[in-house]
């Protein structure tokens, strides 16, 4: 029998593909080639990876050198525009030396090929006062000569000062230079976009210089260096129109006018659908551009006040390039992002494309470079590593073949052979001659044989301790029985409440104080659940309170009322697991301690407590009062200052007023002096019996006596509180006293007044509000360009109130002088010779005071007070006369 199935093993292991042998071979192979695949496809794709990064790190390379030579093409044309805006505002005055010069800057060096023109566009008047339109504009022709080119001047078109080249140059500080977008020129029918920078003379902006760059050089200039480099540029404006496309047939369309005009990059981008992940990335890049210039604190205008032409997308755009423009924020060349394209419309493959953001110039200049072979390098490294790596593991799979063989394999076969032929001997050779894993399990087959022998001899002394467990188990009952006892002892003895219940709620357990608590025999409640028990919202409450013990295992305590025969008695429950030998909740256990004492206690603390709220409430009170009567303190004390500060600017006004009343006496005292020690001298050296002599020497006299008279109208004037004032005659008076001044600075004054208007009044009043009104006109309205000045002075009533209005032809005030200024007087603040009299027209006639004024057109104040009801009977009568007009010159 033992030899049939030796016989039977040995044909078994004779068959080859049951042999460890082959089957190590085969799973070696399986993990060899899994191995091989794995690397292979690793090194593939990080090759890749690794070959993409660099052609993104040489494609950003290529776009720096691009943006570089960019910018210094751009850097000399801006210094070009700053030079002739720098000759515009020296030489505003002198035309014969512009047309001379600005030829000359223009034809300067490089890069004179790619200027396509330039000129200067003064603001209306700022060269010529009678010229609306006086720019300077020179183009090139088609032989690249300069000309001068006046078509801009025309009335026939529009006005170049709404141009959205011209119109933000306003905002920008000297010596900032604006890009316009790409457009058509309608009189070169050039392609080309144009650089502007204002032109600033003591702080008026007076126009603005350009220069145009030709998009044809442009192009040009781009595919010269981008010969040296693969791929190509694509170049973008503020408003994303296209400056530079290699085909520039796909990026121009014909308008209804037949001319070409270039389209806008979202445009391409929906006539070649490849270009729609870099249209996304210029409008992700548009919109933080314009996040970050709102982030900027400027003074610069919204896109609204820069140019209303444009739609509103390009006004923000507009506006937030002059606001970064003003505050200097994009200094150097910015990488925006950078996409892979699957597929290039141009290159027709794959191609990584990086997109720039210029400085001052803010166009956007996209690269594309082809990643075609990258495939390639990936695969043949790949195929190289794959290679070697193939030999290493046949190599590698030859020698573990041989070390398998005779490490593991023949012992193996050659103890199968020595347990199938029961020959314990050649066990006993390998278990002493070999100290790895198949000595060791020889050894195991040796020791198992011993162990066999010694467990037969073990039997019986398990037999005995078997006797000897028996005998410890009827002591460890005698022991449980005892410890039972003395339980139940505890049970019965106890005042708390002591109960068991199992996991389906049911009671198996209840000491004899619980049963007497509920009035209820211990044989009803054992086996019963709470819902026999209790009511049923007291049975959920203590249901709940079970499935929490479950839940968490660990004890915890609860406050739980139990009905007794003398009413609801409340408990604090300590609730607890009951575990077996497996940690296995079976049931759980309550001990409840009766806290009636404790709830008394809590009542008086809450007493205590309400007690203490109503003395706290009350205290509360006390200082809500305390806290009102010092709002009342302070609400005086601040209108208290208020009352201090209005009378500090009325005395500010009273002694400015002094002084130029003051002023007044004191020039035409001297005035007269001089003129009279003049007459005397002349009265000495002529002869008096002459004739000729005595017709100049009346003149001098009569002119001297008008002057006295015309003071002492105005000083006599002032002799009663209120006495009717002939208004007409009281300004002429005036006049006359200051026709040297006003001759002196060639002021012509036009008086237009009704030869009958007689208020009642204080004569005082009139001069103290006309003398500075016209004083600080002739201070500050004029400069020495404007060649015919003049001021209007209007005095009339309506609707029983005198108006009087002062109005000049002057250089008027800037917007933020203007704005100024009336916030000074809305604030009743002293802080010149306008607000301090408006504060004393409305404190002492009630009256209000009001400025227009516009740059270079001139300023107008109006003067509004109410009349006495006792001089209204003539005014009322005729309210609309018009006023006669009269002139001082």
């Amino acid at each position: 029998m033992v030899q049939g199935i030796t016989t039977g093993a040995r044909s078994q292991l004779a068959h080859w593909r049951n042999s460890l042998t082959f089957k190590f071979s085969v799973i070696q192979f399986v993990i060899a080639t899994i191995l091989i695949t794995c690397t292979v496809w690793v090194m593939v794709i990080i090759q890749r990876s690794q070959l993409l990064d660099q052609q993104t790190a040489l494609n950003q390379s290529n776009g720096q050198l691009v943006v570089a030579r960019l910018m210094e093409m751009t850097a000399k044309v801006e210094t070009k525009v700053v030079a002739i805006a720098d000759l515009g505002a020296l030489y505003r005055h002198d035309h014969e030396q512009l047309l001379h010069t600005l030829p000359a800057i223009m034809e300067q060096s490089h890069p004179q090929s790619i200027i396509a023109g330039g000129g200067i566009w003064p603001e209306p008047g700022a060269f010529e006062q009678k010229k609306y339109r006086d720019s300077l504009f020179w183009g090139r022709d088609s032989r690249g000569k300069l000309l001068r080119v006046d078509d801009y001047n025309s009335d026939s078109r529009m006005s170049y000062h709404s141009e959205d080249w011209y119109q933000p140059t306003r905002f920008l500080p000297a010596g900032k230079t604006l890009w316009s977008k790409s457009y058509r020129d309608p009189f070169t029918h050039q392609t080309m976009v144009t650089v502007s920078t204002p032109l600033w003379v003591e702080h008026h902006f007076i126009g603005a210089a350009t220069v145009d760059v030709s998009l044809t050089q442009f192009s040009a200039m781009l595919r010269n260096l981008m010969l040296d480099l693969s791929g190509y540029v694509i170049a973008l404006d503020p408003q994303d129109r296209i400056l530079a496309y290699p085909d520039e047939d796909k990026i121009s369309e014909s308008d209804p006018n037949g001319d070409r005009r270039f389209i806008t990059f979202a445009q391409l981008s929906a006539r070649q659908t490849e270009y729609e992940a870099v249209q996304q990335a210029v409008i992700s890049a548009n919109q933080a551009f314009m996040r970050s210039a709102a982030k900027v604190s400027s003074s610069a205008p919204q896109g609204e006040q820069l140019s209303p032409q444009l739609d509103p997308s390009q006004r923000a755009m507009l506006g937030a390039i002059v606001n970064t423009r003003v505050n200097n924020e994009l200094q150097a060349p910015r990488l925006l992002q950078s996409v892979e394209l699957k597929h290039d419309p141009l290159l027709g493959e794959p191609a990584l494309v990086s997109l720039f953001l210029m400085p001052n110039t803010y166009w956007k200049v996209i690269i594309v470079t082809p990643i075609s072979s990258l495939a390639n390098k990936a695969n043949l490294i790949a195929a190289k590593v794959g290679a070697y790596l193939i030999a290493m593991q046949l190599l590698a799979l030859v020698l573990l073949f041989l070390l398998q063989q005779r490490l593991f394999v023949t012992p193996m076969s050659r103890m199968a052979d020595a347990l199938q032929q029961n020959n314990p001997a050649l066990l006993e050779l390998d278990a002493s001659s070999r100290q790895d894993e198949v000595g060791m399990l020889a050894r195991a087959f040796i020791a198992r044989t011993r162990q066999l022998e010694v467990t037969m001899s073990s039997l019986d002394a398990n037999n005995l301790a078997l006797e000897q467990q028996l005998q410890s188990q009827k002591e460890a009952q005698q022991e449980l029985k005892q410890y039972k006892d003395q339980l139940n002892a505890l049970l019965k003895s106890s005042n708390n409440l002591i109960y068991i219940k199992d996991l389906n709620g049911r009671y198996i357990l209840a000491n004899d104080k619980f049963c007497e608590t509920l009035g209820i025999e211990k044989r009803h409640i054992l086996g019963a659940t709470d819902n026999d028990l209790f009511p049923l919202a007291l049975a959920q409450i203590y249901r709940k309170n079970d499935n929490r013990v479950l839940e968490s295992n660990d004890a915890i305590s609860f406050e739980e009322a139990f009905p007794s025969p003398h009413g609801d008695l409340s408990y604090l429950v300590t609730k607890f697991s009951i575990l077996d030998d497996n940690d296995k909740a079976v049931a759980v256990g309550a001990i409840a301690f009766n806290i009636a004492t404790k709830k008394q206690l809590e009542q008086q603390q809450a007493q205590a407590y309400q007690q203490l709220l109503g003395e706290k409430q009350q205290q509360q009170n006390q200082l809500q009062q305390l806290s009102h009567k010092y709002q009342t303190l302070a609400a005086q004390h601040r209108e208290l200052g208020a009352s201090l500060e209005r009378q500090i600017q009325l005395n500010k006004s009273g002694h400015l007023s002094h002084r130029l009343l003051q002023g007044l006496v004191e020039s035409l005292v001297a005035g007269m002096m001089q003129e009279q020690d003049s007459l005397l001298a002349k009265i000495c050296r002529l002869d008096p019996g002459s004739p000729q002599t005595q017709e100049p020497l009346m003149a001098l006299m009569s002119q001297h006596t008008d002057r006295i008279r015309h003071l002492h109208q105005l000083v006599a004037a002032q002799h009663s509180d209120v006495k009717p004032v002939h208004l007409a005659q009281f300004v002429q008076h005036l006049l006359s006293l200051l026709q040297p001044q006003l001759h002196k600075q060639g002021v012509e004054v036009e008086l237009e007044c009704d030869n009958k208007l007689v208020v009642e009044g204080d004569a005082w009043s009139y001069l103290h509000l006309l003398y500075p009104l016209l004083i600080n006109t002739l201070a500050h309205a004029f400069s020495e360009h404007i060649e015919h000045k003049r001021i209007r002075l209007t005095l009339y009533t309506e609707h029983r109130q005198l108006h009087i209005d002062c109005e000049d032809n002057g250089i008027g005030l800037t917007f933020q002088q203007l704005a100024q200024l009336k916030e000074w007087i809305r604030q009743d603040k002293c802080h010149g010779t306008l607000s301090c009299l408006s504060l004393w027209l409305r404190t002492e006639l009630k009256g209000s005071l009001n400025i227009q004024s516009s740059i270079n057109k001139g300023t107008k104040i109006s003067c509004c007070l109410p009349l006495p009801n006792s001089d209204e009977s003539d005014e009322s009568e005729n309210p609309t006369e018009t006023p006669t007009e009269s002139k001082a010159n």
